[in-house]
């Protein structure tokens, strides 16, 4: 099929606001630092303070729980307020609460403080807030603009490891985590300043409108209208799926190939390929979006874990262990971009924060149950065998979720009572 328009209209959207994506790719590179960082120092941690590794992963029981429960308020006033005054100060905020954690102990109540505030600060900065200003600047390539943004997240489990690594061994890993607070403060704060503004900040930049731009006047669904949705159902109970399946298995993963004879330089290897793999199928399902219906899009990627667990039940040989790592990580990156394309398409723009922000946390909250769930069934079977049955499950039905929901509507702006400009 020939597109004869869709290349010179993305080329004109990307050249009037490719900065959004960069600040995108950057804030989500930070918003999933806290578990790397965790995994990363959680030895050196434990050395220094003498607490148990249950202890130290005791914050990212916190951010589950403080995401899961205050996401859906933060899409409102994402809604209400626009993207750069929630995610300006978000970074700047986040750098601060990242910095805190290295005063921590020996209390373990300062410990818990500290990724109280991560948590709090992290919402400012998640998924929604970068995607909310995407979907309001690009149109014809809001799909690859989309995977553009959340690549960072990528980005940051392929090259924090080392990163963190190099300054714990220079500056133990207190100094190490001030320094990533640091370098991302260097990073984010300028650019977004300089260049993050949604559809309605621009305008008001440009002096096009002094009035605000109300909800009314853009196109989409309410909110009554939206949770009352069956396809809403489907998106929000699929993501909360695909979130438990995809950390059960990324978290598990390398004592998993151990379990199966590995050594653990070569598990840790072949590990590594689900971060590439992450980029690589961010960016992929970004160009398939804008070309092809997401349902399908969406049925295909959320089943290639089920292809993974199936494999994994075998004796796997090295190169069966690097293809399977490589179907995770592509489902992984497909994921958020399938995700956040359909609440756009599906439901409009109009509510898109509440929308996605109440998406977000569901995945966020499955993210947190997946390695506990592992563990787990791991405890009580002594092996991995019936994760691998009960991920393969929750994949499926994702897949299903995603695949039946159906042709995308036209939502019209109740003031004007005009089509959307197709997305």
């Amino acid at each position: 099929m020939k597109y004869p328009r869709l290349p010179q209209a993305e080329s004109r959207e990307w050249a009037a606001s490719w900065q959004i994506p960069l600040v995108g790719l950057i804030g989500m590179a930070m918003s999933g630092t806290p578990y790397i960082m965790l995994g990363t120092l959680m030895t050196a941690i434990a050395e220094d303070t003498g607490w148990t590794r249950l202890q130290i992963s005791s914050g990212t029981g916190i951010m589950s729980a403080i995401i899961v429960l205050l996401a859906p308020i933060m899409g409102m006033a994402i809604d209400r307020f626009g993207s750069r005054r929630i995610g300006l100060p978000g970074l700047a905020m986040f750098c601060l609460a990242l910095a805190s954690l290295a005063l921590a102990g020996p209390s373990q109540q300062a410990w818990w403080a500290g990724w109280s505030f991560v948590a709090i600060a992290a919402l400012f900065i998640k998924s929604t807030v970068w995607t909310a200003a995407i979907v309001t600047r690009f149109s014809d390539s809001r799909g690859l603009a989309i995977a553009v943004a959340l690549t960072g997240s990528g980005v940051a489990t392929f090259s924090l490891p080392l990163i963190l690594t190099l300054l714990q061994q220079s500056f133990g890993w207190r100094g190490a985590v001030v320094g990533l607070a640091a370098l991302y403060a260097l990073l984010s704060l300028p650019l977004a300043w300089r260049y993050f503004y949604d559809a309605a900040d621009q305008r008001r930049r440009e002096k096009l409108d002094t009035a605000p731009i109300g909800r009314s006047t853009l196109p989409g669904l309410s909110p009554r209208e939206i949770f009352r949705s069956r396809k809403f159902f489907q998106i929000g109970l699929s993501g909360l799926l695909a979130g438990i399946g995809v950390t059960a298995l990324t978290v598990h993963f390398i004592p998993l190939l151990k379990d199966s004879g590995f050594a653990p330089l070569t598990a840790a290897t072949i590990a590594s390929g689900i971060g590439l793999a992450t980029i690589f199928g961010r960016l992929t399902t970004g160009l398939l979006l804008d070309r092809f219906k997401a349902s399908t899009i969406g049925f295909v990627t959320f089943s290639l874990p089920v292809l993974a667990c199936m494999l994994l039940l075998l004796a796997p040989s090295i190169p069966m262990a690097f293809v399977v790592a490589v179907l995770i990580g592509f489902a992984a990156g497909a994921e958020f971009d399938v995700l956040a394309y359909l609440a756009a398409r599906q439901f409009g723009v109009r509510h898109y924060g509440l929308v996605f922000g109440t998406v977000v946390g569901l995945l966020s909250f499955g993210a947190g149950l997946g390695p506990m769930l592992g563990a787990h069934l791991f405890d009580l079977y002594g092996s991995y065998r019936t994760m691998l049955l009960t991920v393969a499950g929750t994949f499926s039905l994702s897949a299903i979720l995603i695949g039946t929901l159906g042709p995308y509507p036209v939502h019209r702006t109740p003031a004007r009572d005009l089509e959307t400009r197709p997305a």
